[in-house]
This record gives C-alpha cells, structure tokens and sequence, in this order.
C-alpha cells in the first residue's frame, strides 16, 4: 500500500504498487505485467478477517486456479479506477459510510489500511468489450458504479454521445468527472438499494440513436425492474446490454424472525438437480415468484395475486422449492431462500432454468424418440436443427458465445492435449468458433487454424463479451497460462483466428501481494 485518500466523504482512495505489478520471475517461472484493459474490468478482493491471510489464498496451478476451502476467506469485487503500468501503481476506490461500524469487510480493511499493508486480490478475469456498431452508451449506477463510470470517461474507450445517471445517498457523494458537450451526467438523490430512484431516474432516459448499449451496475434487486425496462420496453437486445448487481442488500427483517440466520437456516437443500426440483425452479421463474419477492417477503395471497397462481397450486410449489432452498416460509409469508437470492444476483443462473439452456435440456425428454428415428433430440421436439435456431436468433448465438467465452480459462488446457499434434489443420465452426481458435492458437498449437461459417445463415454477433485480461501473480504461486483477447462477431469470409481484432492484452496471471516502502 502506497498511498491512501479521501476522494470525497464518502468515497476513500487507496493506491497499490510495487514490482509484482511488472514483469518478474519467480521460482523459475515467468509473471507478465498485471494490466486491467476495460472500464469495468473487476478484481477479486481477498480478505480473511482475524485470521491468517496465508488459509484464504487460492494455490496457482499449471492451468487454473484451485479455490481450495477455508473458513476464513472473505472476498469482495471492486474495479481499479486507475492502473499506471509505468509507476507499478494501482488505485481503488472504496465506498465508505459516514455513519455507524462499516458494513463488511472491504470497508473494515480500508478505514485501517496505512501505507505499507499488503493487499492480495486475483484477476481481473475477462474485460467488458463493448460493441463497435453502438452509435449511443447509457451508463447507470449507485455509489459502487462510479469507479467504473469515471475510468470509461478517463480513459474513453467508445467516442460516441453518452448519457449517465448515477444514484447516489447524499450530496457529499458527487465527484467531479469530466464529460464532453455531447454527453450528459445526472445525479440523482436516493437511498441506497432504492428500486424506485433508479428506476424514476431512468424511465425517460430511453436512448435515442440506435443501436445504443445499456450499462448498469447497482444494487442487484434495484436491477430487476430496470432489466425489464431495458429489454421489454426500449428493445435493446442482450448482446447491447450489460447489467450486473455490484452489491447485495440483505433481508434483515427476514433475518430477525429467523433468530438471527438466514430464513432457510437448518433446512435441507435438495440439489435442483432433481427432475422435480428443476421443474419447479422454472416455473416460479417463469411465473415471476421470484421477481415478486425481490422487494422483500411477502404473505401468500399477495404473491397469488402478483403471479396470478391460485393460492392452493402456490403452496404445491412451496412443497419442492423449499426444501431444496429457492424459497423460505416465515409464518403466513414466504421469502426467497439462498438459493432464490441467486436468482436476484446472476442472470446465468436463470439462463439454467429459463433460456437457451433450460430448452435444450427439455429437448431430451424426446431422446429416446430421437434416437430410434436417428434424429438430434431438439430436431424431434422442435421440427428443426439446433443450428437452424441459433441461426435465426441473434440474442442465442450470443448466449452461445458467452458461454464459451465463460470457458476459456480452460483453453490452455485444452491446448496441452497431445491430440493436437497429429494435427496439420484445423477447421473449426459454430458460435464462438473464433474463442476456440483464440485459445488454441495462445495455447501452443500450432496446426493451421481457420474459422468456417456461413454468412447467410449467421446473425452478426457483436455482442458484450468477456475476454481474457491480465491479472498478476500472487507470491510464491506459479502463473496462469497466457490467454489472448477473443473477437466477438463472425466475418462474412473465412478467416484464421490468428486475425484478431484491436490490441493484445499481456498474457494471464493470477493474484499478488507486494509490501513495498511506505511513500514519505
């Protein structure tokens, strides 16, 4: 730790360095620089309060990262607001109450922290890149946003007209940020978590020039309504929109009648894995139980009515979702389960029970029909090829690409296969053709790769995706392989991966520690 400062009241700045932030070898292994390439690019905070740090940190090996378990780990994600390869410095910025215990760890660490602490985080993982056909961006968030939101304009990776809305507790939390004269920040008043701020500030802020990209990053049930604004109302596809819960309020009136524990406390979790459980899940999805009981719990008739379930057929679904935790019962009311919260806090969680996926997987009921008529299952329910449907769905194809994307940290091992060498060429086509062709290729392998599609018959994906960053290395851990940027949309002619689009980040790395002298 270098430095530490108060932004403003409510906003505290710490500056990071030292040499593990460059270039450096250890225990004969080489570690690339630490980059963060993207405005919302996010690390992994590593806490482990009133222990020792030493259980909480992950082990390095050859082709991953192995979290092993410790009951002291804690770990938060927050976005550098500032990374300077040349003086090894980083900065976070860090929300911090004005009144009252700090409210979890991050903020116990940073109202201590004094030059020359350690601190020891991994990644960032992947970076956000947004698409380059965007003629208009619209960045939302709360007080945690605005890192993010001052490094885009900072740093101003897409130049086109911007519109900002961030909702913060108090005065005390504005900031200077420097904007041109065709864009536009609005701050808004609201406290923290409120759905109805953010979502009043937002609802005349539809963009006007086409296609635009929506950015969000707030608390995550404060998201829900502003999900279905963006994707129902204005229209803007998946592949436009990044909407991430930052944060996470907990139910405290829950907690209280549950003694103190979360509601499901002590019951049984029945893996969802369960046909029946599955089922279930995808109704209440579908139904909107759980978006009804995002604000909190509610009696059964008051989720009857919001669902339009009759009340007996409500308490059949209690009776499996329950038990394997996506709901809670507190007397006459039902509130969401662990499970459900996660529902709230990851949309590729609902994507399992209620997307691409989830169809895919009803698909199989007809298999055994499928196979004696030799026919893929999703061609005998649907009359169709999987790839006739993909083909057609600009929003699937993306879903597709992100997937595999989500997979990459596995290409290095992927391209260790000794299959590979018996190999002089290698065609390889399919949504997310050129993720895989990018990892093989960084891999090591060095057959001739190209990447086949059919223009005709494939959507255009320039879609929001995550590609590899470089993180740094943590002390005494042997590094991550190297993983190269990934392109997010399909040319119309055949092309090698070794094409890639924009500039290379440095390769991957994991976490570090550096305890560098403290600045006078």
């Amino acid at each position: 730790m270098r430095a530490v400062t108060d932004v403003t009241p409510r906003m505290r700045r710490v500056t990071v360095g030292g040499e593990q932030l460059g270039a450096f070898a250890r225990g004969g292994m080489s570690f690339p620089a630490f980059a963060a390439p993207a405005f919302d690019d996010h690390i992994k905070l590593i806490f482990a309060p009133g222990a020792d740090i030493t259980d909480a940190l992950p082990r390095q090996q050859e082709n991953g990262i192995d979290w092993l378990p410790s009951e002291h780990r804690v770990t938060r994600d927050y976005t550098p607001h500032h990374h300077d390869p040349q003086a090894l410095e980083m900065q976070l910025d860090f929300v911090v109450h004005t009144e009252g215990d700090a409210s979890g760890p991050a903020e116990q660490w940073v109202r201590s922290v004094q030059p020359g602490d350690d601190l020891w985080f991994v990644g960032p993982k992947a970076s956000t890149v947004i698409p380059d056909d965007v003629a208009e961006l619209l960045l939302i968030g709360d007080e945690t946003a605005i890192p993010a939101i001052a490094r885009f304009f900072a740093e101003r990776p897409l130049d086109v007209p911007t519109r900002v809305i961030l909702v913060v507790t108090s005065q005390n939390a504005v900031q200077d940020i420097a904007i041109d004269d065709d864009d536009r920040l609005d701050w808004v008043i609201g406290a923290p978590g409120d759905r109805d701020a953010l979502v009043a500030a937002v609802t005349d802020a539809a963009p006007v020039r086409r296609p635009a990209y929506v950015w969000a990053s707030a608390e995550s049930r404060a998201l829900l309504p502003l999900r279905r604004l963006v994707t129902r109302d204005w229209g803007i596809p998946k592949s436009h929109s990044d909407i991430t819960g930052y944060w996470h309020i907990r139910d405290e009136t829950a907690d209280a009648a549950a003694g103190g524990e979360s509601p499901s406390a002590g019951v049984p979790v029945m893996p969802i894995g369960s046909p029946v459980a599955w089922m279930a899940t995808r109704a209440a999805l579908r139904l909107g139980v759980i978006d009804a009981l995002s604000g909190g719990g509610r009696s059964r008739g008051e989720v009857a009515t919001a669902t339009t379930i009759p009340v007996a057929s409500l308490d059949s679904l209690l009776g499996v979702l329950v038990p394997c935790g996506v709901l809670s019962v507190r007397g006459d009311g039902i509130v969401l389960g662990p499970v459900g919260e996660r529902f709230l806090d990851d949309e590729h969680a609902r994507e399992e029970f209620d997307g691409l996926y989830a169809e895919q997987v009803l698909a199989l009921c007809g298999l055994a029909d499928a196979l004696q008529a030799g026919r893929p299952a999703w061609a005998e329910r649907t009359g169709d090829t999987l790839r006739t449907h993909v083909a057609a769905s600009a929003e699937n194809y993306a879903e597709l690409v992100e997937e595999a994307e989500g997979l990459v940290f596995l290409m290095p091992a992927l391209a260790a296969l000794p299959l590979w060498s018996k190999c002089s060429r290698i065609a390889i086509g399919g949504p997310a053709a050129l993720v895989v062709a990018d990892g093989l290729r960084t891999g090591g392998v060095r057959a001739a790769l190209t990447v086949v599609e059919e223009p005709p018959r494939w959507p255009r994906c320039a879609a929001t995706t995550r590609r590899p960053a470089s993180t740094s290395p943590m002390s005494g851990v042997p590094p991550m392989p190297p993983c190269s940027p990934v392109r997010s949309s399909i040319a119309p002619t055949t092309r090698s991966s070794s094409i890639s689009s924009g500039s290379a980040p440095p390769p991957t790395r994991c976490c570090w520690s550096s305890r560098p002298k403290p600045t006078p």
